[in-house]
């Protein structure tokens, strides 16, 4: 997919998931052939600004609009992200059993 397709892709979702005009959202194409991720976002909530890294030299999954809208989806829901971390931090004791299974089913699935 063309550099342009994934822009316009990135743009129509942020709209269409409400993200813009409340938030600058920018996409940055990944062609380090290091970077094992398929896609990442960088959330600066004081200015209300996010950078959607895509890898597009060896990504692992091939549908790169899915990979869009599901970092868009974490921006989208970055207060509650915030919200649930705290409560698992605070809540659990570190190390524990308890807390790697709450850490692992909200934030490394």
């Amino acid at each position: 997919m063309e550099k342009k397709d994934l822009m316009q892709i990135c743009e129509a979702y942020c709209a269409k998931l409400r993200i813009s005009p409340f938030w600058d959202v920018k996409l940055q194409l990944v062609e380090d052939v290091s970077w094992r991720k398929t896609g990442d976002i960088k959330i600066d909530c004081d200015d209300r600004k996010a950078i959607l890294l895509l890898n597009v030299i060896n990504p692992k999954q091939e549908n790169l609009e899915e990979v869009i809208v599901h970092e868009l989806m974490h921006l989208k829901m970055y207060p509650l992200d915030q919200v649930t971390e705290s409560l698992i931090k605070s809540c659990l004791e570190e190390g524990t059993a308890a807390q790697r299974f709450a850490y692992g089913q909200f934030f490394t699935r």
